[in-house]
């Protein structure tokens, strides 16, 4: 009954992705306890070559631990600590993987649009929006399709218009009366659609009430449905060109 279940054993850690040779060692050391290579061999069949090859993996996998020299041997490390290794080793191949794919990235997709956070309360809107405007070092362009919405981070926007240039753009003289700071129109039709554009939930589109593209990189997209929602990305591949497309036509409506 006992080698039934050590076969059963056995069969189950090939199953995981041990190798044939590995499992048919590691249990026949936990049943004779303490044995030499040559004595492996023996009671195995596995060819003597590969005996210590495999003994040399088990070693270093923490599973096995070798005794002595002329002769050396072998005996099967406790299970929780055995395992406790196993789980170490595996850690450092998943980051070693993890890195090696974050460079292959690097090489061929440097510029990839990061993972979109949605934000859905007023207070986490607004206060990723203030961390927004306060993160950027370079330029800001706001665009702007909804008066209220503009008085509601006016204070925000005037305060990073001390600090770095802040391009706001509007989509109407309405609109702009409400412009804390300097604000723009753009005569051009392709960037008047170009602010009009809607953004797809995956059921339905919403146009834009606001839209900041932070130093052309970090993006930001305030929206109304049923409830006003923002949607924010780090690294959006298309705010540079959208940015210096804009710059290009707009005009001055007013100043401040």
């Amino acid at each position: 009954m006992g080698e039934m279940n050590v076969k059963k054993i056995h069969d189950r850690l090939i199953e995981c992705g041990i190798r044939e040779y590995t499992a048919k060692v590691y249990t026949m050391l936990f049943s004779v306890g303490i044995a030499k290579a040559s004595e492996l061999h023996k009671l195995t069949g596995i060819p003597r070559g590969r005996i210590y090859e495999t003994l040399d993996q088990l070693v270093e996998k923490g599973l096995v631990t070798e005794y002595g020299t002329k002769p050396t041997y072998y005996c099967a490390n406790d299970a929780e600590l055995a395992y406790q290794h196993l789980q170490e080793l595996e850690m450092q191949r998943i980051e070693k993987i993890g890195t090696c794919l974050k460079e292959l990235q690097s090489i061929y997709r440097p510029s990839v649009v990061s993972k979109v956070t949605e934000f859905h309360t007023p207070c986490a809107i607004t206060t990723q929006v203030d961390l927004k405007l306060k993160r950027a070092k370079i330029d800001i362009l706001i665009v702007c399709n909804d008066k209220e919405s503009l008085k509601t981070y006016a204070d925000i926007i005037a305060e990073t218009a001390k600090r770095i240039p802040v391009y706001l753009l509007v989509a109407n003289e309405e609109i702009a009366e409400a412009a804390p700071i300097k604000c723009y129109m753009t005569q051009d039709t392709i960037q008047k659609e170009l602010m009009g554009v809607s953004f797809f939930t995956g059921k339905e589109k919403y146009p834009y009430l606001m839209y900041f593209y932070c130093d052309r990189e970090s993006t930001m997209g305030i929206l109304r449905c049923n409830e006003t929602i923002a949607y924010s990305t780090e690294s959006d591949v298309y705010a540079n060109f959208v940015v210096k497309s804009f710059l290009n036509t707009i005009k001055p409506v007013k100043s401040k």
